[in-house]
């Protein structure tokens, strides 16, 4: 779904802008005026840093020409200045990171996403918590290894009273390898697992799991379920304790939802009772803080996008949020 850009994006420019003016005009221009340089302080940084390695091996090689080896030289500390430049504009730039974060952190995330739930939402959604745990844990699909929960949203809904939960889990990899010399090196892979878990309003008196098949290796999914449809048996894998409550859940209508549904992104879906875990498909970060694909990140990029970043942000997690939760739809439970 696309959401509205209406009052709650008003109310996130008018409150950042009441932050920002809480600051002297002076500093807020310094502020300004050092994060233009940023582009051309990395740009240079680079360029000079190559410029003077190189140099510096040309030295090297010309030691034998006094002429060649002094223009080498005069080369080498033009961009030994150069880089020295590029560096002091970069640390200055720090100023500007801390500014920002300060403004961040004034920043009433759980206000405004609670204005976009109401806004765009026809259940009556309303953001009970912005944290960093599941009120509803995930009891399924649980990476393994070391891991940490992001930063998760807790959403109540009025209409139906289930409780919903929707975040990510990041999990590191550690990979040592070990060359023919005996030499060892050490590598970190990350990958972050989005959630969401459900809380119904009602008993389904059901433990299942319910997932796309893999083709000959659907015995191995522990697949102890035959329904009556030849097609959807063809494209999931059902475990059940039940096999009559799997059946008043898989209805007709649900398969049908299910086979139409096959190629979008299908999450692995865990039922117990009234408790849902649905996973979806993970992806790599770069590492613990990279916020890519959190609920709430460092997504600070300028001084003068502030309101605009965080509105593409929640609107971005939103619009990711909506799909996912209408495949309770697509199994009729909500």
């Amino acid at each position: 779904m696309s959401l509205n850009n209406n009052n709650w994006q008003e109310e996130v420019k008018t409150d950042v802008k009441k932050i920002i003016n809480q600051y002297d005009p002076a500093k807020l221009a310094n502020i300004k005026k050092i994060a233009k340089k940023k582009t051309m302080g990395l740009i240079m940084f680079i360029f000079s840093l190559l410029a003077t390695i190189g140099f510096g091996i040309g030295i090297f090689k010309t030691m034998d020409e006094l002429i060649l080896l002094i223009v080498m030289i005069i080369c080498f500390l033009i961009c030994v200045g150069f880089l020295t430049w590029a560096v002091a504009i970069l640390s200055e730039y720090r100023k500007v990171v801390r500014w920002i974060s300060e403004v961040m952190g004034q920043v009433n995330y759980k206000e405004y996403y609670h204005a976009a739930l109401q806004e765009n939402s026809e259940q009556g959604l309303q953001l009970i918590d912005l944290t960093q745990s599941f009120k509803t844990q995930p009891f399924k699909f649980l990476p393994s290894g070391k891991t940490k929960v992001d930063n998760v949203l807790v959403i109540f809904s009025e209409q139906q009273q289930n409780y919903y939960c929707y975040g990510t889990i990041t999990q590191q990899i550690k990979q040592t390898t070990t060359d023919s010399k005996g030499r060892t090196t050490t590598h970190y892979y990350y990958y972050r697992f989005p959630f969401l878990t459900a809380q119904l309003n009602r008993d389904l008196e059901l433990n299942a799991v319910i997932q796309r098949s893999k083709g000959i290796l659907k015995i191995f999914q522990g697949d102890n379920t035959t329904l009556e449809s030849d097609q959807f048996e063809k494209l999931y894998a059902v475990n059940a304790d039940n096999q009559i409550t799997i059946r008043k859940l898989l209805t007709p209508k649900v398969m049908v939802n299910l086979i139409d549904n096959a190629d979008r992104g299908v999450p692995k879906v865990a039922i117990s009772n009234n408790l849902i875990t649905l996973s979806f498909s993970s992806f790599s970060v770069s590492g613990w803080s990279d916020p890519k694909g959190m609920i709430w990140g460092d997504i600070f990029n300028s001084p003068d996008t502030i309101s605009e970043d965080i509105c593409k942000e929640i609107t971005t997690n939103l619009n990711e949020f909506f799909p996912r939760l209408d495949w309770l739809k697509v199994y009729d439970l909500i």
